[in-house]
């Protein structure tokens, strides 16, 4: 659901059209995630899917999470609380679950607001497709098994949202510049 290119294999929503990516900040440091990063994110969604997103996040990122929690200002309880969601905290209200398939800490992916309801996925009618050979290992007395699941997937939506007011469009996928 992350990375695939369609062939073959479901396409993920960092490889379709529809991805906001929102820029770092201005002087921001490398390996950094700031309170305006992810406000910024979070405006850059509609708000119907910011009632169903979650974050995704790598695990290398919640250092940088837990100081939007106990950095020196006090506003800052606001944005990240580490208690609750899927157990990795919420972050603007929303859920954070860390995922080994998002990006390091720094680069594009490491931090993502997805609404997973926008991902269509689409399965074989049969579902799963299982055979038998004795013939593969039948010297050594064994079975060989083999079990096939066909599905494909895909962003429901194939660009970002233009809204009817607004600068900026909006999409269910939005992650954050690359902060080398």
């Amino acid at each position: 659901l992350w990375g695939g290119d369609g062939i073959g294999k479901p396409r993920g929503y960092s490889n379709s059209g529809v991805v906001i990516t929102v820029p770092k900040e201005l002087n921001q440091g490398a390996a950094t995630i700031s309170r305006l990063n992810v406000s910024k994110m979070r405006a850059r969604m509609t708000p119907a899917q910011y009632r169903r997103a979650i974050w995704m996040v790598n695990a290398d990122a919640l250092p940088q999470l837990d100081e939007l929690a106990y950095g020196q200002q006090s506003t800052n309880s606001a944005i990240y609380n580490p208690e609750g969601g899927f157990g990795f905290g919420v972050l603007l209200g929303r859920p954070v679950m860390v995922s080994p398939h998002s990006a390091t800490l720094g680069e594009k992916f490491d931090i993502s607001l997805v609404d997973w309801k926008s991902y269509r996925t689409i399965t074989k009618a049969r579902g799963i497709e299982t055979a038998t050979s004795m013939h593969l290992w039948f010297d050594l007395g064994l079975v060989a098994f083999r079990a096939q699941f066909r599905v494909a997937g895909q962003s429901a939506l194939t660009k970002p949202i233009t809204p009817n007011n607004g600068a900026n469009t909006q999409s269910p996928f939005v992650t954050l510049a690359a902060r080398t």
